[in-house]
C-alpha cells in the first residue's frame, strides 16, 4: 500500500485514500522465493499463469482488482484446457499468490487480486554464475586520441576476443575456389555451347534451373554414347552439332517440352528422328504414328 497525496494546505498534506500499488520486481523475487522454499508443489503452468496475471495487473496500472477473461488468460499462459486453467487459478489462490472472486459462471471473467509478496522475499534463490569472459578487457595502453565515434559492438568483440581462424590455409582454399569458378567449362565446353544454343536460339526467353542443367549434362553423355556406338570420332563440335540437330528435328509432341522431358525420352526421340523425315513422325503400314506420344 502507498498513500497518495492529493492536496496540500499550508504545509498539511491531505491523504484521501491509499493507492494499491505493487513493485513488480519484488513480486517476482517473492514468488521465486516461495518456489525455492518448497512450500508448495508449484508446476510450470502455475508460473506461466501467475506471470501473465502479474503482467495484466501491471497493464491495468496496478488496480487492486481487475478482470481477466478465461480465453485471454489461457492464451497468455499457454494453457490449452479450460479445466486445467481453472484448477491452476484455484491453486494460485490456495498457495496465497492471488485472490479470486468467481464470475456468475465459467464464461464470465472472475475478479482477481494479486497478493503483495514483498514480505516473502528471501535469499533462498541461488545466484547465477556470472560469465567472466563477457566483461570488456581494458586496453593495455590508453588511447592518446579519443575516438570520435564509438566502435560498433562486433568490432569490440573482434578486438577483445582475439578470434583466430580455424583454417590457417584459407587463402589457398579461396584461390582454388576462384580458379574452379572461372574454369567450370574448361573440361566440358560442349555444355556451355549446348546451353547457349538452347537459351539463345532454340528457346529464347525460357528460364533455366539446376534440374535443367543436370538434364542437359545427361543428354550430352547420352549423345556421346550414341556417337561412340556408331563409330563416330568424338569432337566438341560433333556433340554440339548433334544436340542442335536433335532439337531442330524434334517430333511435334516434344517441341515445347523442357530438357527434363527430352532427357527422360531421349531414346524414343532419337528413334523417331531416325524413322522420320525432318521431324514428321514415321507411320506404320496402318498409318499410325510409331510413337505413342503422337495422336
Amino acid at each position: 500500500m502507498h498513500w497518495r497525496v492529493t492536496a496540500n494546505f499550508g504545509g498539511y498534506a491531505l491523504l484521501l485514500y491509499m493507492e494499491y500499488r505493487l513493485d513488480i520486481f519484488k513480486q517476482i523475487r517473492g514468488y521465486y522465493s516461495i518456489v525455492f522454499s518448497g512450500e508448495h508443489e508449484i508446476k510450470p503452468m502455475h508460473t506461466s499463469l501467475y506471470m501473465f496475471l502479474l503482467n495484466q495487473n501491471n497493464r491495468c496500472n496496478w488496480a487492486e482488482w481487475f478482470k481477466c477473461p478465461f480465453d485471454l488468460a489461457m492464451m497468455g499462459s499457454g494453457i490449452n484446457a479450460k479445466g486445467t486453467y481453472y484448477k491452476t487459478l484455484n491453486d494460485l489462490q490456495k498457495f496465497g499468490f492471488i485472490k479470486v472472486i468467481k464470475g456468475v459462471n465459467n464464461f464470465k471473467a472472475p475478479k482477481i487480486k494479486i497478493i503483495n509478496l514483498e514480505s516473502s522475499v528471501s535469499n533462498l534463490i541461488p545466484l547465477s554464475e556470472p560469465l567472466l569472459d563477457t566483461q570488456p578487457i581494458p586496453l593495455g595502453i590508453p588511447l592518446l586520441v579519443p575516438l570520435p565515434i564509438p566502435l560498433p559492438i562486433h568490432i569490440i568483440k573482434q578486438i577483445t576476443d582475439n578470434n583466430k581462424q580455424v583454417t590457417d590455409n584459407i587463402n589457398i582454399i579461396l584461390d582454388v575456389l576462384k580458379k574452379t569458378s572461372k574454369d567450370k567449362y574448361k573440361f566440358n565446353p560442349e555444355y556451355k555451347l549446348c546451353l547457349e544454343f538452347w537459351l539463345k536460339e532454340f528457346h529464347i526467353g525460357w528460364t533455366f534451373t539446376g534440374a535443367g542443367g543436370k538434364a542437359l549434362k545427361s543428354i550430352i553423355v547420352k549423345i556421346d554414347k550414341v556417337l561412340k556406338d556408331a563409330g563416330t570420332e568424338i569432337k566438341e563440335t560433333t556433340i554440339v552439332d548433334t544436340f542442335k540437330i536433335i532439337c531442330l528435328k524434334l517430333p511435334v509432341w516434344y517441341k515445347d517440352k523442357d530438357l527434363l522431358i527430352l532427357d527422360s525420352k531421349f531414346n524414343e526421340i532419337v528413334t523417331e528422328i531416325k524413322n522420320s523425315n525432318n521431324g514428321t513422325p514415321a507411320k506404320d503400314n496402318l498409318g499410325r504414328p510409331v510413337s505413342k506420344y503422337h495422336n
